[in-house]
């Protein structure tokens, strides 16, 4: 799994605030975690396993990618607003990220920029159903009436999938099982899930309760299970300081009870803030 989180310092005479923001990736139980990038501002990520790069939207105005390993890193885009999220369509070679109200994307070689929607309200994520010509996103978010909405990749289309989800803020995508994921912040960690299928009668199924801040999730749909990671948690037992990623089994409509494992803390700092998306790889692209 791949990840980032900032680490927060105070610097100079003056104690100017520091942020070195990294990506790290670690084995699925936590284990081997080791930095790849480091010195960057902030950072969402992206995975292209078959070709072996990774994207990430950087420094709240560009885009850039590298190895897997960390190496080779060059700019994509640049002179952005604020970018904040980012998904790829590997097999038409085309990144999809949002920045500052608007849906763009461009050839995975940073060429070909285009808008797709424009005048959206505190878009603060984005996710692809590649198969059925799709893209969802988070519209209004932390404002208390959030919508995920979706359209055809091209943009067009736009429709309302939910509305009014309290503080949803992140979203994770099972497309075989026409299942979407939020998950929010109105005091405490919320992650429900709603079905792709907008004439069905089923809802939102609540799934955890925690006093702490959720940076982001996703999912791995092969081993029914979902990653999210947290930042503070003074409530959580054992108590949380750090940034924290955590796991859990996907509950299912018959039996909504789950209970969330936190994996071994990958970070030393006292400082450390989890800010970016834990993402499975696996061999058929990102998730």
């Amino acid at each position: 799994m791949y990840w980032s989180y900032s680490i927060l310092s105070l610097i100079g005479p003056g104690l100017a605030l520091h942020i070195d923001t990294r990506i790290s990736r670690a084995n699925l139980d936590g284990s081997g975690a080791e930095d790849l990038v480091t010195g960057l501002d902030s950072a969402e990520i992206a995975l292209d396993v078959t070709a072996s790069k990774m994207y990430w939207v950087a420094d709240g105005d560009k885009i850039q990618r590298a190895n897997l390993d960390g190496s080779g890193v060059e700019d994509l885009v640049t002179g952005l607003d604020d970018p904040n999220s980012i998904a790829l369509d590997v097999t038409a070679s085309k990144m999809y990220w949002v920045d500052s109200g608007k849906i763009q994307r461009a050839n995975l070689d940073g060429s070909g920029v285009e808008d797709l929607v424009t005048g959206v309200d505190s878009l603060t994520s984005i996710a692809l159903d590649v198969t059925a010509g799709k893209m969802y996103w988070v519209d209004g978010a932390y404002s208390g009436y959030t919508k995920i909405r979706r359209a055809d990749l091209d943009g067009s289309g736009v429709e309302d999938l939910a509305i009014g989800i309290s503080s949803a803020s992140k979203i994770a995508l099972d497309a075989a099982a026409g299942k979407i994921y939020s998950m929010g912040n109105s005091g405490e960690l919320e992650i429900h899930w709603i079905n792709l299928d907008v004439s069905s009668s089923e809802g939102f199924i609540f799934f955890f309760t925690f006093i702490a801040e959720p940076t982001d999730i996703a999912l791995d749909a092969a081993a029914d299970k979902l990653y999210f990671t947290l930042y503070g948690g003074s409530h959580l037992h054992p108590p949380i300081s750090i940034g924290s990623i955590w796991t859990a089994a996907v509950p299912k409509p018959s039996s909504p009870g789950s209970t969330a494992s936190r994996l071994p803390s990958p970070w030393t700092w006292r400082r450390a803030r989890c800010t970016g998306r834990p993402v499975r790889a696996r061999s058929n692209g990102p998730i």
